[in-house]
């Protein structure tokens, strides 16, 4: 039977080990990168077939060593910054000009099949932020102001999916603390979009847009995804983190909501809305709060049996 100290310090060691990793992969990878880009002399290509040796050689490394769950974890986010390096290589893509997102586009589309082996979550996290990263910089170089908010939906929507496939069907392969700390990552990433959609720096009635777009954009979007991410994680998955992502962004919603709406020189309106903020806060914290105690009841009855 697992108390909930012991629960909170599998999370934890599970934590340090992701950081562990992708530290010391990081650091392996920085080194490549300090090489490859300090070699002047040397031609692209020769350091391209030195990247396609390294690469090839990682690989074969991993399969010998893919049952051991730290080292293969290791070459898989070795692989991964590998296959960024020989993008970065073969396109020069900072020295000709190029929009950057192309770079992140094929790094996301080469790697998309690392996801799959790997069983801690860390290359996920890693590839779903390539990808946010991609969106983003397509956003900013290709289609800034106006339709943004229409971009950063459709990835919302796009990541969205991605989570339900994720706990309907990629979070068997992977353990129980895994979940917990890459699913919320998730939801988070994928909120900040629809709110990057919604609020009033992407959003101007000056653009042209009329008030039903106005109301559908700033209210009915961020309440829909809102409540079905709450139902989901707290009625479907039970997901105790993701539920309290999703009360977090329900007080931002409130708060930016109230700035929006209030008008400072009133102070009974001013005052009427900092109550409603505080009680909502009140009432996510007791809410949350039962339902840790539910949630250690259930892993505890699971263990059990």
């Amino acid at each position: 039977m697992l108390t909930s100290n012991e629960n909170q310090s599998s999370l934890s060691n599970s934590i340090k080990n992701h950081f562990l990793l992708t530290g010391i992969s990081l650091f392996v990878v920085g080194i490549f990168f300090l090489l490859a880009f300090n070699w002047n002399e040397i031609h692209r290509y020769v350091k391209l077939g030195g990247l396609g040796f390294l690469y090839l050689a990682s690989f074969f490394i991993w399969i010998q060593y893919r049952f051991n769950e730290k080292f293969s974890e290791a070459i898989l986010i070795l692989l991964f910054f590998l296959t960024g390096a020989g993008l970065l290589l073969f396109g020069s893509i900072y020295q000709t000009g190029a929009d950057a997102y192309d770079l992140f586009f094929g790094w996301c589309l080469f790697t998309i099949l690392l996801n799959f082996p790997s069983r801690t979550g860390v290359v996920i996290g890693l590839w779903i932020s390539i990808a946010f990263l991609t969106i983003h910089l397509y956003v900013e170089q290709v289609y800034p102001g106006e339709n943004a908010k229409i971009i950063y939906l459709l990835g919302g929507i796009l990541f969205y999916g991605f989570i339900i496939i994720y706990e309907e069907f990629l979070a068997k392969l992977f353990p129980e603390s895994s979940q917990n700390i890459f699913s919320p990552f998730l939801l988070l990433i994928t909120l900040s979009f629809f709110f990057s959609a919604s609020t009033d720096f992407f959003f101007d009635k000056d653009e042209g847009w009329d008030d039903g777009l106005v109301f559908i954009f700033k209210w009915i979007i961020p309440i829909v995804f809102l409540s079905l991410s709450y139902y989901l994680f707290r009625g479907k998955y039970f997901r105790l983190a993701n539920v309290t992502v999703s009360l977090l962004y329900w007080l931002f919603f409130i708060m930016i909501r109230f700035i929006n709406i209030a008008s400072f020189e009133n102070a009974a309106v001013f005052f009427i809305g900092f109550m409603i903020v505080i009680l909502f806060t009140i009432f996510s914290i007791q809410h949350l709060l039962k339902l840790k105690k539910e949630f250690d009841d259930q892993r505890i009855a699971s263990h059990e049996s």
